[in-house]
């Protein structure tokens, strides 16, 4: 029939017979409890990929047998009772290995949930929520796959007392699961048994259950990988600006590659410290010596432009020298000056210095050499500067095109 027994009759049914809820079920060939096991899972949170955890709102179903339990189907149809139920009877003690949190669901009601057949067969579920470890791989990240682990095991009871199965639906989601950040493959959910063996315990039944998660790359390619790669580009523009123009391409280089670097911190302290290399620190290491390396470049150009400039004002100076000298001795030289010139003045420091060799040298030895050769080294220094400039043109974008096709092709998917 369809009535239900109490859980007051139930209760005298098990004191009548002195039911010990301490003692496992004794099964009569003397084998251990079997046991299936079920988790559905109504909500998941996001992979936290920094703490290397995922957390879940689960109804944790558990079967098995108990012969002390059973009754007269005339009693009634099946016993159904919450946590007060579940004191009269025994239940086994099971734990999450991988846990670092959990607590019953709160709510208006207990969380527990049991059901007794006449023939003994016990259904025992509770609402749990969940925080679980999710050791991670990030060496492709942010193109990594993870598999997400959710292991149970026997707590007081080894192998020759209770035995863990599977269900045949191992893992059942409530609803269609929408992470932010992740797909999870639901159909690709994979499910074993295990032994879980302590020294000095023994061996105990375990099982686990691997979710496959996949990184959505829409968000990183957006965030990440577009702006860096708009600020790389940015960077060349300091090669179409002129050899001269220390301000703008000073202040053009620096601001992007600080740029860079706090881009790249936020990035990094989203995820936590690994000792090894990730395929999102290659991109951003790399395009920021990149951006430093045309930095650098600035520099370089500037100082071959200006050493010609340098010598070409050290040679200005030396010609003004030699005109005003030819002046002077233009003077000197005169006839007509000759009797004008006192006796004071033909024995100056100057007379004195140079003596005969200031009349008898020619006036056309100390004429200036022409500008075309005094501004030569100068043209040559400065058009080299602005050949640098043009093969970085083609030089930095063309790297940074082949870095990209290695890149994309070693580390996405």
């Amino acid at each position: 029939n369809g009535v239900h027994l109490s859980e007051t009759s139930f209760k005298l049914l098990l004191t009548e017979r002195s039911y010990d809820p301490l003692e496992r079920p004794q099964i009569q060939n003397g084998t251990a409890v079997a046991m299936k096991v079920q988790v559905e899972i109504g909500y998941m949170g996001d992979i936290d990929t920094k703490k290397m955890t995922f957390e879940i709102h689960a109804t944790f179903r558990q079967w098995w047998m108990d012969e002390r339990l059973t009754y007269n189907s005339s009693m009634g149809s099946k016993v159904v009772g919450l946590k007060s139920l579940r004191d009269l009877i025994w239940t086994p003690t099971l734990f999450f290995i991988n846990e670092k949190d959990s607590k019953l669901v709160v709510s208006t009601r207990d969380n527990i949930y049991i059901q007794i057949d006449p023939d003994g067969n016990v259904y025992y579920a509770l609402r749990l929520q969940l925080v679980l470890s999710c050791p991670m791989n990030l060496k492709h990240y942010p193109f990594d796959k993870q598999s997400c682990r959710i292991r149970v095991s026997s707590w007081s009871y080894d192998m020759n007392a209770l035995i863990l199965r599977w269900h045949d639906e191992c893992v059942t989601f409530l609803e269609s699961v929408e992470l932010p950040e992740h797909f999870l493959d639901k159909d690709d959910v994979i499910c074993k048994a295990f032994n879980l063996t302590y020294e000095t315990s023994g061996h105990f039944s375990g099982l686990v259950a691997h979710l496959r998660f996949r990184r959505e790359i829409p968000y990183y390619l957006m965030e990440v990988y577009l702006p860096i790669s708009l600020l790389v580009i940015g960077s060349w523009l300091s090669f179409w600006l002129d050899v001269y123009a220390v301000p703008a391409r000073t202040a053009l280089g620096i601001t992007t590659i600080l740029t860079i670097i706090t881009s790249s911190r936020g990035i990094k302290e989203s995820i936590p410290r690994v000792s090894y290399v990730k395929a999102v620190d290659v991109w951003i290491e790399t395009c920021t010596w990149l951006v430093f390396c045309a930095l650098l470049e600035f520099p370089f150009v500037n100082f071959i432009a200006r050493k010609g400039k340098e010598n070409d004002a050290l040679a200005a100076q030396n010609n003004q020298r030699i005109v005003a000298s030819n002046k002077l001795f233009q003077v000197v030289r005169q006839p007509s000056a000759t009797h004008k010139v006192s006796a004071s003045y033909t024995n100056g420091p100057l007379i004195r210095q140079f003596g005969d060799r200031v009349t008898d040298r020619p006036i056309e030895e100390l004429t200036p050499p022409p500008d075309d050769c005094c501004h030569l080294y100068s043209k040559l220094t400065e058009q080299t500067a602005k050949s640098i400039d043009r093969v970085c043109r083609i030089l930095f974008p063309c790297a940074f095109v082949v870095f990209n096709l290695i890149y994309w092709f070693s580390w996405a998917p």
